[in-house]
């Protein structure tokens, strides 16, 4: 047998998706990136579904090394850190537990690595909805001009801002650039929705400079709701503060706004709340019927700014 020689580690946080996880795992199994050079590092975020009964099963069958370590539940940046410390790649490659990969995603990443030797350069994959899954107008929409990615806006560019566009779900960079720097993932966003850009916006400020390889691809496996999708964008805004916080941390502080002004912007929301349950009712009717650009946008911004401004969740309402 062949000595290991790694190059990649795959760095997978996951909870509570332990079948979405398995074909995640398996199309890491089929790549035509040599498997004697990447492992899998699986990081269990305290998930109760089984998934640990799942991966022991699923480590006895891997072609290549796979490591799987349990942590209590801290959040998808907790997960990513350990999965930093513990590669042993030159390279990590950071991927979502719904993310299933192109035959050829470590190939296309490690091709990048070798063309843009530099440290400080960083490969962004591309990521589209699965052929597998029902995509609806509204997921369309989300990936398309939507909150959720902007490839529509750099499809045509290799040069991207790594403060806008540092996607964990498809992104690879050397380990060294964040190991001897120590610009891990910060553990204070326990949720999925900022953590990526705030270390996005960090790594910028170090001279990262961020290549986009649309090649590079993998498949979003998950059907996204409208409903779920305006709770989630309600949790989001609640820790947009803390972005905001970070991003302003050795910079000149931006006022950001009184007591009275806040109070104001709560007044407004307040007062378009009949809009909000009109387009709300609407958004869930083009939901599967039509891409309704003005509908969907307006309907997820409000429930974003009414997070941020630590307003009452809308949850009776999304769950009609």
């Amino acid at each position: 047998m062949l000595k290991p020689n790694i190059n990649i580690s795959v760095i997978i946080p996951t909870f509570n998706r332990k079948n979405t996880l398995t074909k995640c795992l398996h199309a890491l199994f089929d790549q035509t990136y040599p498997k004697k050079n990447y492992e899998l590092i699986v990081i269990d975020d305290g998930s109760t579904d089984g998934t640990g009964e799942i991966m022991n099963t699923l480590l006895s069958d891997a072609p290549c090394i796979m490591k799987y370590f349990r942590q209590v539940n801290s959040g998808p940046a907790a997960a990513r850190n350990v999965g930093i410390k513990m590669a042993q790649g030159e390279i990590v490659l950071l991927i979502d537990d719904d993310i299933i990969a192109a035959s050829s995603l470590l190939e296309s990443h490690f091709n990048w690595h070798q063309k843009y030797s530099d440290d400080k350069t960083a490969v962004l994959g591309y990521v589209e909805w699965s052929h597998d899954i029902n995509v609806t107008p509204f997921m369309r929409w989300l990936d398309n001009g939507g909150p959720q990615f902007s490839y529509n806006k750099i499809f045509n560019e290799t040069d991207v801002d790594p403060a806008r566009y540092f996607y964990s779900c498809n992104i690879s960079l050397k380990k060294k650039l964040l190991t001897e720097n120590g610009e891990f993932f910060d553990e204070e966003f326990l949720i999925a929705g900022w953590e990526d850009i705030e270390l996005g916006n960090r790594l910028k400020k170090r001279g990262v400079v961020l290549k986009f390889n649309k090649e590079a691809k993998a498949y979003h496996f998950r059907t996204v709701a409208l409903s779920n999708y305006c709770r989630r964008m309600f949790k989001v805004g609640q820790t947009s503060h803390i972005l905001a916080r970070k991003i302003q941390q050795g910079e000149k502080k931006v006022n950001a706004g009184s007591t009275l002004r806040k109070y104001f912007k709560k007044i407004k929301l307040i007062l378009k709340y009949p809009k909000f349950r009109l387009y709300y009712k609407l958004a869930k009717y083009y939901e599967n019927r039509a891409i309704k650009t003005e509908i969907f946008k307006f309907t997820i911004n409000y429930c974003y700014k009414r997070g941020a401004l630590n307003m009452k969740d809308l949850i009776r309402i999304t769950e009609k």
